[in-house]
């Protein structure tokens, strides 16, 4: 899904647009995450362009080239670390963190070498995760 008209407008309003940081792309299946996602990442100015599976979200990098990649680990279908692979063929200099409920089921050094800056263990701290967006997107501090 390209951004959606609910998530342009949140964007719009909460940062202006003299505020804008760059894109991110957020990858999960639970429609839940994908907006608090969407909440968070667009109150510090971020476009957000969304997608359900690895599927869409490779669709979507057809057009859009994100800022920075948030991706669930656990997809339906194509996992966030086969994803990653995909990403790191056609984009391989944007930043990547991976987020999951299942972490146990991966090896930090194993998410590291496909690209991962961080990993985020579900729920995360949405300080530190917004410290890590920013500095992973080049950027060093809060929207005003």
């Amino acid at each position: 899904m390209v951004l959606d008209a609910e998530s342009k407008a949140a964007a719009d309003t909460s940062a202006g647009a003299g505020a804008r940081r760059g894109s991110v792309l957020i990858v999960d299946d639970e429609a839940g995450v994908r907006a608090m996602l969407v909440e968070l990442l667009s109150g510090e100015g971020f476009e957000c362009l969304q997608a359900s599976d690895g599927e869409q979200a490779l669709k979507l990098l057809e057009s859009k080239t994100p800022t920075l990649g948030i991706l669930d680990l656990a997809l339906p279908g194509m996992n966030g670390a086969e994803l990653a692979l995909r990403m790191r063929e056609k984009l391989p200099d944007v930043p990547l963190i991976a987020l999951s409920g299942q972490l146990k089921m991966w090896e930090p050094d194993d998410l590291r070498d496909l690209g991962f800056e961080r990993i985020f263990a579900k729920p995360m701290d949405c300080d530190e995760f917004l410290r890590v967006c920013r500095d992973s997107a080049g950027l060093d501090r809060p929207v005003n």
